[in-house]
């Protein structure tokens, strides 16, 4: 390469990282454009490894506007592979749930030219595999700690209202079989039936109400997310004068989301 063709790349490479990448994405991906074609047509490895550090820059840059990091990424797949190993500091951006997701998505599809070993690695990552969002736009993120804790204290607030609850049950049993032979017998057996119909009903469309807006019919099918073994509990010895068995039931948490207004919970199951 000449002196004058140098100085003009470096003045093109002095240009986007100083002006171009915070105010015009059209024209900094016109003049990286030209330093593709500089790449591909020179093969000077100082003059591709210091436009990959450059767009490396750019992508990594989060006060960057979300085109310019953009553009650097489709460049870098056009040239990353020619020094695949250089690029490797982008899976950070990847795997970082406070980036962009199309930013991540991105990443992702470059990968699988620059880097497929990394690329293959990515795919456990489910929001980089599932492209059924918007990526402009995503759901809410689920803390799954957070959420457990809530349902536990849910749960355990629910717990204080059982024993009254059993108590009227078994009062009102009582009563219903006290009433047998009587006129009021059959009433109260037709009230039976219908309120454990209507617990049932209740049941199921309470579980799908979102508890963040209140609509109902808001849950979207279930999605196991996570599971664990339950408290054990006994049943018995397996065989005369055996020791006490004892077993545990799975758990599975499954994350559901509002149709409405996408709002995130767990249930357990």
């Amino acid at each position: 390469m000449t002196k004058s063709a140098w100085d003009e790349v470096t003045k093109n490479l002095e240009l986007l990282d100083a002006q171009l990448r915070f105010d015009n994405p059209e024209e900094y991906r016109s003049r990286v454009g030209r330093l593709l074609e500089w790449v591909l047509n020179l093969s000077n490895a100082d003059f591709t490894a210091r436009t990959i550090d450059l767009l490396l820059t750019h992508t990594e840059d989060k006060e960057n506007d979300l085109r310019i990091r953009l553009a650097a990424v489709d460049a870098l797949t056009e040239i990353g592979p020619m020094m695949p190993d250089r690029v490797n500091t982008l899976i950070s951006i990847a795997i970082n749930e406070e980036e962009h997701l199309r930013l991540r998505w991105d990443i992702t599809d470059a990968y699988r030219s620059m880097r497929p070993d990394l690329w293959e690695n990515l795919q456990n990552y489910p929001d980089l595999v599932d492209r059924s969002v918007d990526p402009y736009d995503p759901p809410p993120k689920l803390d799954f700690s957070k959420a457990r804790v809530e349902l536990a204290q849910k749960q355990s607030r629910q717990m204080l209202f059982y024993p009254p609850i059993v108590l009227v049950i078994f009062g009102a049993l009582m009563g219903t079989m006290l009433s047998i032979g009587s006129s009021i017998f059959l009433p109260l057996v037709v009230a039976w039936i219908v309120l454990i119909i209507a617990f049932f009903c209740g049941r199921f469309v309470l579980v799908r109400r979102c508890p963040e807006c209140g609509r109902f019919w808001a849950r979207i099918p279930l999605k196991a997310v996570d599971g664990y073994n339950g408290p054990s509990m006994p049943i018995g010895s397996v065989c005369p004068g055996g020791s006490p068995a004892r077993t545990s039931q799975r758990v599975t948490v499954y994350e559901v989301r509002c149709r409405f207004c996408r709002h995130p919970w767990i249930i357990l199951r």
